[in-house]
């Protein structure tokens, strides 16, 4: 919106909704008619919204990132069993948090 810069805003981030389809984050968007013209799955999203939280400060985020995609990626082009990637992952996050 033309003079308000900022993101949080109400208006602005139904705007962000309606330009790129990003989630809200105003709970009450959810049931905005505009949105749910072209977003109908949110009114269930809307629903959960009220029990969402926060996720806990990883400081270690990019190197956490960057194991999870390598050991998923393993799994997926089949260089490893599901099993093999999941311990390899385990193993590697739990050498980190020493």
């Amino acid at each position: 919106m033309e003079g308000n810069s900022c993101w949080s805003n109400k208006e602005t981030n139904k705007a962000q909704a309606l330009a790129v389809g990003s989630l809200p984050i105003w709970s009450d968007l959810f049931n905005d008619p505009e949105l749910l013209a072209l977003n109908p799955h949110w009114k269930e999203f809307g629903l959960q919204s009220p029990y969402i939280e926060g996720l806990q400060m990883v400081t270690w985020y990019d190197e956490l990132s960057y194991i999870i995609q390598v050991e998923v990626m393993n799994a997926l082009i089949r260089a490893k069993t599901v099993e093999q990637a999941t311990q390899d992952m385990i193993r590697a996050i739990e050498a980190i948090e020493k």
